[in-house]
């Protein structure tokens, strides 16, 4: 639609206000064409973007009079969420095509214009991307704001910049921190390349954004870090992290065990809607040609789905609940081993719908077994729980690698697994099988027929829950778990996914007369006791 030719007041045929959620209409404010909310749109006109001429040559550029105040741009509803942003860390994302781009580049505008001296960053994956999305954008747009731009920099009468730089490897983030900034603004963030320990430069960016600047009332404008991009990249599983699931890796990070405020991260969702420009065709011709991975990232605005994602069925809405601790269930541990490397224990509840749910997690590294056993005795107490159906662990916890010497009969000392059974914590042996292991994974995530998966995680589970979302294929056999990302809780739910039924299987056991030695046997194996183990032999 051609916004310069419409009447005012006509409405646009597919563009919707996030606000008020009725069609966009077209107007003018001054002689500036824009579409506005049709109910709220004094919100938009307050952040319009307003130039004074200076000059007839100035004036004629922007067709105004000389000292007029001309409006320039109006920002879109979508794109004034992130002018009302109160805090520090911004990501503003999700679906292609809603016009973050230049929404982005005109927020950097103004805050330059109403901020004398103030400095900003704005950067782009690398310099192709920066020339095609930005510079030459900026080459027209700077002059009609009374400013010049060369050299990749955009400078303003007020002593305001903008300075343009890209992100193209790990170590680009180096010339940046030379420099502090009252905003940066890293574009197209998600595809910003990690370094060999999967460490994302976006991390140490955050702390050159920290300047605070008079505004032209003396007010004081705060620093900013706004990350503008769509999902899918190196870096999307550290945005995913901070600002939508609020649960930073602090093993990577652990600074942020202390610096982390959930409440200084926030996300602004964007649909395609929100962009009256977007062509009509954008959707059924341009994303209709992605793949499925990457038409979940775009057109959906997944940030859970990723090339080679094991685990595709995982949604945090679905899959991620606080059910409390329930009572009167029998309580199941699973234990994956580590010392130099992580280990994990998980605590599941046996429901009686025959559900699962992973109530509390413990990730534990360099501590020996009387350690680790005190640590799980600790979250027993925690949780209330008196009494564990059965702990189930890699079998390899039993090999006695650590015996002190060797007799004629073979090694002396205990296993790991013998060790913690002295500290109260005896461990059954896995079923070590990966391929049927992720199998039964993979069934534990699909729905029941009453709509609700059959496992069930406490967001408290952070560990496990971004090693299920973050899981990638093995590249040479892709039903099994590539073993060089972090998978110690992914294992120890596999073993405990093996250690019992399938919750899906119909039910198709005999039933027994209450009393009998066919009912206690089955109650017993509902339980997973140790009686369950004894009584099925004999029988």
């Amino acid at each position: 639609m051609d916004l310069s030719t419409l009447p005012d007041g006509t409405p646009h045929t597919k563009a919707t206000c996030c606000w008020c959620g009725r069609k966009l209409v077209s107007a003018h404010v001054q002689k500036f064409p824009a579409w506005l909310c049709p109910v709220d749109y004094p919100r938009q006109i307050k952040h319009a973007l307003l130039v004074k001429a200076h000059g007839k040559a100035h004036a004629k550029l922007i067709g105004g009079e000389p000292d007029e105040l001309v409006c320039v741009d109006v920002p879109l509803p979508a794109q004034v969420g992130l002018e009302d942003a109160t805090e520090k860390y911004v990501l503003w994302g999700s679906r292609a095509g809603p016009g973050k781009s230049h929404g982005v580049r005109k927020w950097l505008y103004r805050r330059s214009l109403k901020t004398p001296n103030h400095e900003s960053l704005l950067l782009r994956e690398n310099w192709e991307q920066l020339e095609k999305t930005h510079i030459r954008a900026m080459q027209r747009e700077v002059p009609l704001l009374g400013g010049e731009f060369a050299n990749r920099t955009a400078k303003f009468p007020n002593g305001s910049v903008i300075d343009c730089g890209h992100m193209a490897d790990s170590e680009a983030v180096q010339r940046y921190l030379s420099t502090n900034y009252g905003a940066i603004v890293p574009e197209e963030a998600a595809l910003y390349p990690v370094d060999p320990d999967g460490v994302t430069p976006l991390a140490e960016l955050t702390t050159r954004s920290r300047v605070e600047y008079p505004d032209l009332k003396g007010e004081i404008v705060k620093p900013r870090f706004v990350c503008v991009t769509n999902p899918g990249g190196p870096s999307a599983q550290w945005l995913r992290e901070m600002f939508i699931d609020h649960a930073p890796d602090l093993e990577r990070y652990p600074k942020l065990a202390t610096a982390y405020r959930p409440e200084q991260w926030v996300y602004l969702p964007a649909k395609l809607t929100d962009n009256p420009y977007v062509p009509d065709d954008y959707e059924d011709v341009v994303l209709a040609n992605l793949n499925a991975t990457r038409y979940k990232q775009l057109a959906e605005g997944d940030w859970y789905a990723f090339s080679g994602q094991f685990f595709s069925q995982w949604h945090e809405g679905t899959h991620v609940q606080d059910w409390g601790t329930p009572s009167n269930v029998t309580w199941v541990r699973s234990l994956d081993w580590g010392h130099n490397a992580p280990g994990c224990v998980l605590w599941w509840a046996l429901l009686p719908d025959h559900r699962f749910y992973c109530r509390a997690e413990l990730k534990f590294q360099r501590m020996d077994e009387s350690e680790v056993a005190a640590a799980i005795k600790k979250m027993d107490a925690m949780l209330g729980i008196r009494r564990i159906g059965y702990t189930v662990g890699d079998p390899s916890v039993f090999n006695k690698t650590g015996a002190t010497h060797r007799a004629a009969s073979g090694f002396i000392g205990q296993s790991i697994g013998e060790t913690l059974g002295y500290y109260g914590i005896p461990i059954i042996g896995a079923d070590n099988d990966r391929i049927n292991g992720w199998k039964r994974c993979h069934s534990l995530l699909r729905l029941a027929p009453d709509g609700k998966p059959w496992m069930i995680v406490h967001p408290d589970c952070t560990y496990l829950r971004r090693s299920i979302a973050s899981a990638r294929s093995e590249p040479r056999d892709p039903d099994d778990v590539d073993t060089k990302s972090d998978d110690h809780a992914l294992d120890s739910w596999r073993y405990f996914s093996l250690s019992r039924p399938s919750p899906s299987r119909a039910d198709t056991r005999q039933v027994y007369p209450e009393g009998t030695m066919g009912w206690y046997r089955m109650r017993a194996m509902r339980e997973g006791t140790q009686t369950s183990r004894l009584i099925g032999r004999v029988a």
